[in-house]
């Protein structure tokens, strides 16, 4: 049986190993559609891996794409999520962002959140787990304090954010969500 998996908002970062989709026609990819206002051209349930890199920060209607992305994901399929923490400088360097992301932006997606469950009026669907990665440049450059800093972002979200990520500037968040 053979992986299915789906690259939304590609870029310039085309993977021979995906479906890749933008909405711009300057880039390659094999689907062009808008990811906040359209409804994918997929079947529900068709991918295995979902991969969003540095796009649902641009999303000004992240709840329809969510809503989206989890209609086209197997069950136990895995949806990764990169972007620039919070704290970055890349976070504000980019005027078409409008969502800037932590350790719980995805919590009310998730139902063994305090969000996730304290917020289940709002969504139909949930993921069922969560996992995050820290990056202190960023995923392609991973330094040894990478894995310390994830252990204590996963070992605590909201402590980490709020006091943390004072001592330690972090680049990029990796969120691994299974359906």
């Amino acid at each position: 049986m053979r992986i299915k998996k789906l690259n939304l908002g590609c870029g310039n970062k085309y993977r021979d190993d995906c479906i890749n989709c933008d909405y711009s026609k300057n880039v390659k990819a094999d689907y062009y559609f808008n990811l906040e206002k359209d409804t994918f051209p997929f079947s529900s349930n068709e991918f295995d891996f979902i991969y969003i890199v540095h796009t649902l920060g641009h999303i000004k209607n992240v709840d329809s794409c969510m809503s989206e992305i989890y209609r086209v994901l197997k069950p136990n399929g895995y949806l990764i999520v990169i972007e620039s923490y919070y704290k970055s400088d890349n976070a504000y360097s980019d005027l078409t962002r409008h969502h800037f992301f932590t350790c719980r932006t995805l919590d009310h997606f998730i139902k063994d959140t305090d969000l996730g469950k304290n917020h289940n009026f709002y969504y139909n669907f949930k993921y069922s787990k969560k996992h995050i990665k820290l990056y202190m440049l960023n995923s392609n450059k991973k330094l040894m304090v990478d894995n310390l800093l994830t252990f204590l972002a996963n070992l605590n979200n909201r402590f980490f954010d709020i006091f943390l990520s004072k001592l330690f500037p972090v680049n990029e968040i990796y969120f691994k969500l299974k359906k």
